[in-house]
């Protein structure tokens, strides 16, 4: 059960509720110095990407599928590794812009991780329900995020 957790720097600032992700990637303007040295000492890689042309979660997700690819190929997958569940913690709550843009990301990318891809905050979660298809929701949802699996440990 391999799993990593990659985080865009805007959602860093409320610590995760001591949530530790594997990478914080994004144009880093907006991450403090005192967050960055926060997540460092936990063992968190912190990559910058200056390409202003996209918004820091399309950053993030972008290093996943790169991330799954690279899987993909390495152990001979001919599709995307299975079954890759990619939560988005923060993604309600801040800038309107930037709640749009955490919806936009539900279609943009929701194809490439098998419509696995959700959004989410403490009081709000948002998926796309795949068209033509028996769909099944279980609660309770959010039991089964990385976050709260590390919470409840």
């Amino acid at each position: 059960n391999n799993k990593s957790s990659f985080a865009s720097n805007e959602i860093v600032d409320a610590r995760l509720n001591g949530y530790v992700p594997d990478l914080i990637r994004g144009d880093l303007d907006s991450l403090r110095p005192d967050v960055r040295t926060y997540y460092e000492s936990q063992g968190c890689t912190i990559e910058q990407d200056p390409d202003q042309n996209t918004n820091d979660l399309d950053k993030a997700l972008q290093k996943i599928k790169d991330t799954i690819d690279s899987s993909s190929i390495q152990h001979g997958y001919s599709e995307s590794y299975p079954s890759t569940k990619v939560f988005v913690y923060g993604a309600f709550g801040g800038r309107f812009d930037q709640e749009m843009g955490a919806i936009q990301a539900l279609y943009k990318w929701g194809g490439v991780f098998q419509n696995q891809l959700y959004l989410y905050d403490d009081q709000t979660c948002a998926f796309l329900l795949p068209a033509k298809i028996k769909n099944e929701i279980q609660i309770p949802f959010f039991g089964e995020t990385p976050a709260n699996e590390q919470a409840n440990r």
